[in-house]
Parts: structure tokens; sequence; C-alpha cells
């Protein structure tokens, strides 16, 4: 699979696939004045089998823990579809568990702060950046969304911008109660992802999930170099999925 640069981020698809989706775009914005009030109804009818791919993994490596305790964290969120996707899963599926808040740490308008050699010679700093501001608008859609909880939105999920490295130990320190059901690693670097490991480990209870996006991945090989680096991969019992071609998980046992 050969990935090519668009803007700051990676992407396998082709040329013609790209021009689908710009197409696609058109499309929408044309037609959303005309799907009324109920147009999140209708917004199927634009998605692409990769975003729908995309939820049915994210569905599938949710419920694989719904009897372990925790928290669900995700260790990179750039717009936050997986973030609003494993929010909306935790209220279908347990919708009064208080206890099964959903934690974003991003960098969000930073991108990555810092590259590694083992990143290899694509990476740069500032990659996969989003809008300037986008997280506070992000927490805004989440609580829309939440509102229909009937826990409320407090509940169900939290936003922590910032460097992970230096967030993610503070909320350690602020939650010593804290176990952590689902770590889902999405910050494709190497640096972040070895220190997240170490610290996250022995937060997780035995049957907590340990989720990988871009593992055995060329473009990304830091995030493969940090779980062997940590974890040691020979009997470590690591599964993919149909759905994603990078994606994998594994169980703590």
């Amino acid at each position: 699979m050969i990935y090519q640069r668009t803007q700051r981020e990676f992407t396998a698809r082709k040329e013609e696939e790209l021009a689908a989706g710009d197409e696609l775009n058109a499309l929408l914005a044309r037609s959303l004045p005309d799907l009324g009030r109920k147009w999140d109804n209708h917004l199927p009818v634009f998605l692409s089998a990769p975003s729908l791919a995309r939820i049915l993994w994210l569905d599938s490596i949710y419920r694989k823990a719904l009897e372990v305790p925790g928290r669900v964290v995700e260790f990179g969120s750039q717009w936050g579809a997986s973030l609003n996707v494993l929010m909306l899963l935790k209220m279908i599926h347990e919708p009064w568990n208080a206890s099964r808040q959903i934690i974003s740490f991003s960098t969000f308008d930073q991108g990555f702060v810092s590259v590694n050699s083992k990143d290899g010679p694509d990476a740069q700093v500032g990659d996969y950046a989003v809008a300037q501001g986008w997280s506070q608008a992000l927490e805004r859609i989440l609580q829309i969304h939440a509102a229909r909880s009937p826990i409320g939105a407090r509940e169900n999920f939290r936003i922590v911008e910032g460097d992970v490295r230096e967030t993610f130990p503070r909320w350690l320190d602020e939650n010593p109660e804290a176990l952590i059901s689902h770590a889902h690693f999405d910050m494709d670097v190497y640096e972040p992802t070895r220190d997240m490991l170490r610290l996250v480990l022995p937060r997780m209870p035995k049957g907590a999930i340990l989720v990988f996006d871009e593992l055995n991945c060329p473009s990304f090989p830091g995030e493969t170099q940090a779980v062997m680096e940590v974890l040691g991969v020979h009997g470590l019992a690591l599964r993919k999925s149909s759905y994603q071609p990078y994606s994998a998980y594994c169980v703590i046992e």
C-alpha cells in the first residue's frame, strides 16, 4: 500500500478516490440545506465504505471490554471522529454507566509536537494539525450529542488538550482511582506512544483492551517500534480486524 501526502496528512487513496471524495463533499454541501431538520438521518447516503468500516471496527473493539471497569482513553483525536463514535457507542451500549467516561488526550491544532528518527523520513512536526480552536468546537459538538444521554455530558466525555507527555501524567495524579478499560493509541509516532504505554499499563486490569491504529504500518514505523520496546511482540496476542488495514488490538491477560 503506497501512501502519499495530502496537505498535513498521509493517505493511501488514489487520485481517482480523492476526486470522488471531493465530488461527494461538494454534493453534501449543496444538499445539506435541503435535508431538513432530521438531516443526520440522511447522512449515510454520503458515507464511504472506509468510513463505515471504521465505525464497525470501533464498535467491535468497544464491545470486547464492556464488562471491564474503567474509562476509555484515546491518545490522539485529530478532528474527533473516533472520539465522537466512541461516545455514541457508550450511549448506545451502556447509557447509564457513569464510570465509563470517554477521554481524549490530543494536541489538536499543534499536530505532531515532535518526531523521532524512528518515525521514518516522512513524518514532520505539525502533521495532522487541525484548525485553530477546533477543540472548543468539538467540545460543543459532543455536548450536543451527550444531551440525549440520561446521565449528562459531564459523565460521558472529557477533552484534555496539549502534549500528552505533560497532560496524561497530570491526569493520572488528579484521578488516582481511575482504571482504564480501553486505551486507544492513535498518535502514530514513537515517543508519545512509548511513554503512554508505560504509564497506562498499571491502570489496566485483565480483560482491558489496548488498541493500536498504525501497527505494522510502513508510513508510521514508530508506533510499532514503541510496542515492541515496551510490550514485546513475541507472545503478545495481537489481533487485527478485517475492517482496517493497520489497526490491531490485544487483550490484557
